[in-house]
């Protein structure tokens, strides 16, 4: 189920169980004065000393996820980890973490000056990566990225992948046409209704999986090959000849003249 920030205060013994610990030191060390509710910093690194000395991993571990959660990624007071972390610790939702470690990061770099933030690029990378052949990936000949890549056809190409064949996946969320997550425009009573209808499809109903591009997408990147000039002057072009279509097309691969000034063309 989604995190939504609604959720009641957990029950001292839910906090407990959720890191290791007895329900009477929780309630003990437990402090509720006004909008100050849930567990002292002090506290936690005096049980995290305590679960050392006895060799408690498990509950080490929760301990120090916890502390965590309340020092990094949702910090709202100095000495207290507050009770919509301990909310968002309990709830088994990896959402909110994510995002929580996502906006830290944003908030680290950009405050301290140490550089860009990536984003998703790793993720980005991933998927790249998995379309494209063994060889490819394992690179024994040492090529650079571009070396190996330039050289491929739609043959090599790892278009569909077996193990997801059968897998549902989000199709839509209540009204919205995909999963929302961060209420940056006022609507969090309606994406929390939208996510109590998560519609989910299989892939098979998405339509007919096979292993050859459609004619669109090698119409896309001729375009592209012929708009920015990129050199392809190899043996396998990027774009080969395509006869077997079921709409047939025919595409010329764009190979620059040797004298050919590439600069001047991608400039006009």
């Amino acid at each position: 189920m989604p995190y939504t920030g609604e959720e009641e205060i957990p029950k001292l013994e839910d906090v407990a169980a959720a890191l290791h610990l007895p329900r009477s030191e929780i309630r003990k060390a437990w402090v509720n004065k006004g909008e100050y509710t849930g567990l002292p910093i002090d506290f936690l690194y005096g049980q995290a000393e305590i679960l050392i000395n006895v060799v408690s991993m498990d509950a080490l571990e929760k301990v120090l996820a916890f502390l965590i959660y309340g020092q990094v990624l949702f910090p709202r007071y100095d000495k207290i980890v507050d009770v919509i972390t301990i909310k968002i610790f309990i709830s088994n939702n990896p959402v909110p973490t994510l995002l929580g470690d996502l906006l830290h990061s944003i908030h680290h770099r950009s405050s301290k000056g140490k550089g860009c933030v990536l984003g998703c690029a790793p993720l980005l990378h991933k998927w790249f990566i998995s379309h494209l052949p063994r060889f490819v990936i394992k690179n024994e000949e040492g090529g650079t990225w571009v070396q190996r890549i330039k050289r491929l056809s739609y043959d090599y190409i790892v278009w569909n992948q077996k193990e997801f064949e059968g897998t549902h996946l989000f199709d839509s969320c209540g009204d919205f046409p995909n999963v929302p997550l961060v209420d940056t425009t006022g609507k969090k009573k309606l994406f929390i209704r939208a996510w109590s209808t998560v519609k989910k499809v299989d892939t098979r109903a998405l339509g007919l999986r096979n292993y050859i591009p459609s004619d669109l997408y090698f119409r896309w990147i001729y375009d592209r090959v012929v708009e920015y000039g990129l050199p392809y002057p190899f043996d396998i072009p990027v774009v080969p000849r395509v006869t077997h279509l079921v709409i047939p097309l025919v595409l010329e691969p764009y190979v620059p003249a040797p004298n050919e000034d590439l600069a001047a063309t991608i400039a006009s």
